[in-house]
């Protein structure tokens, strides 16, 4: 294809999505550096030329470690399948992508003139991204084309080199395959994978029941929750002593600090914070003088840390369905300036509840039996919950790969067998 052709603004569509969201928390100046001499680094790493291996079954895309967290599951479930996982710097020379990118400025800048005023808003706050479009794509095409996999599979179908991926997989006439590794909202891009992995019945009718011609959606539930059936607590009615907030983004400071003074207050009870894992020692310092204990999300998994606490509140968070799996209750709080929309649903669709005021949250975390779930509704999110495959999607998902690989009366039969609900385009 002809780069000059490139639609940079679908490459860099993830920007379009949060256009509208409310402002993120300052970051530090220390934190800025760092993030800045860390990409730095990564860039050095990859002027090293990377060895692939050739014509592979599988190649995994994902650098998060929620991605990761989809993968594994499956990956460990392989027998004879050859895989090869793509998950840093080490294995993706971005460095390329700026040194490829060089001959287009004067296509970006045309795109720029010829722009919408929102196009242009987008390029003008994110100018290194969109100048890196052309360049992130041609490294897709030289990746795709030394490995050769039968299948790319990638659990995020937003982010910039994850679209450069899949435009060039289409154009190589690679098989694409997607999982859902986190809630999404109305703003997630159509399914243009030739399988797609989704939650439930939920996400599919955020994407808008589109996709990609040819094409099935599978509602299996996600592999990164098989894990949580390992420590699933039996419920029981007992007192809260353990009382766990977890922190993203768009959270306040002040008002997270006044909340856990407040809660602190409360007879025998422990505050636990968990910041997002792009977070990381958040404010740490100030919990740690406070008494108030600090759960660091990179290192212990949100299974680990729902099963200790006895009551979990979060703002508008994907967490609230990791504490119902895992029988924790779960309610939201608002921790941030701003109102959060409920773009997830769980509020629309009565699988949590809002607490109003700390009274309100306060009665909940006396009474936490006002917070059980019917597990009905949890099946609409989570399509593997009370199903054959409950606790181990990630074999069902490993089993499909290798008939994704054989031919379809394979596919027609796992589908059959487990009961799968199937979307055929």
């Amino acid at each position: 294809m002809k780069l000059t052709q490139l639609d940079i603004f679908d490459i860099n569509m993830v920007f379009d999505m949060l256009l509208e969201n409310p402002p993120k928390r300052e970051r530090r100046l220390h934190e800025i550096i760092t993030e800045k001499l860390l990409q730095l680094m990564g860039f050095v790493v990859g002027l090293k030329p990377k060895k692939y291996d050739k014509n592979i079954d599988v190649l995994f895309f994902g650098a998060s470690s929620n991605n990761q967290k989809v993968f594994k599951p499956i990956i460990n479930e392989f027998d004879l399948i050859s895989c090869f996982h793509i998950k840093d710097n080490k294995d993706f020379p971005l460095i390329k992508a700026y040194l490829f990118s060089v001959p287009f400025v004067v296509c970006l800048y045309r795109k720029y003139m010829k722009g919408s005023v929102k196009e242009r808003q987008l390029i003008r706050k994110h100018p290194i991204q969109f100048f890196l479009s052309y360049g992130k794509v041609r490294v897709a095409f030289e990746i795709l084309e030394k490995i050769n996999p039968k299948l790319l599979i990638m659990a995020n179908d937003h982010s910039p080199f994850n679209r450069a991926l899949l435009l060039a997989s289409k154009e190589l006439n690679i098989k694409s395959l997607y999982l859902q590794h986190a809630s999404v909202t109305k703003k997630f891009p159509c399914l243009e994978f030739d399988y797609s992995f989704l939650d439930g019945e939920e996400s599919f009718e955020k994407y808008k029941s589109t996709s990609k011609l040819n094409s099935k959606v599978l509602l299996t539930g996600s592999p990164r929750f098989d894990s949580f059936y390992k420590v699933k607590k039996n419920i029981k009615s007992k007192n809260v002593k353990n009382i766990g907030i977890s922190i993203n983004q768009f959270d306040d400071f002040e008002t997270i600090k006044n909340l856990c003074l407040k809660i602190s207050t409360l007879n025998n009870v422990k505050v636990i914070v968990r910041p997002h894992p792009n977070m990381v020692n958040w404010n740490k310092n100030w919990f740690t003088k406070n008494r108030i204990q600090y759960s660091d999300s990179t290192v212990i998994p949100s299974n680990v840390f729902l099963k200790f606490i006895d009551i979990q509140i979060s703002n508008i968070c994907g967490i609230h369905l990791d504490a119902i799996l895992i029988n924790t209750p779960t309610v939201q709080f608002k921790l941030s300036k701003e109102e959060i929309n409920d773009q997830y649903e769980f509020l629309e669709k009565g699988l949590i509840q809002k607490a109003f005021d700390f009274i309100e949250l306060e009665n909940f975390i006396h009474n936490p039996a006002l917070l059980s779930v019917n597990k009905n509704k949890l099946r609409h999110f989570i399509a593997s919950s009370n199903s054959k495959i409950e606790g181990m999607v990630g074999k069902f998902v490993a089993r499909y790969i290798e008939a994704i690989l054989q031919s379809q009366k394979h596919e027609k039969l796992l589908e059959r067998n487990y009961n799968i609900k199937v979307f055929e385009f």
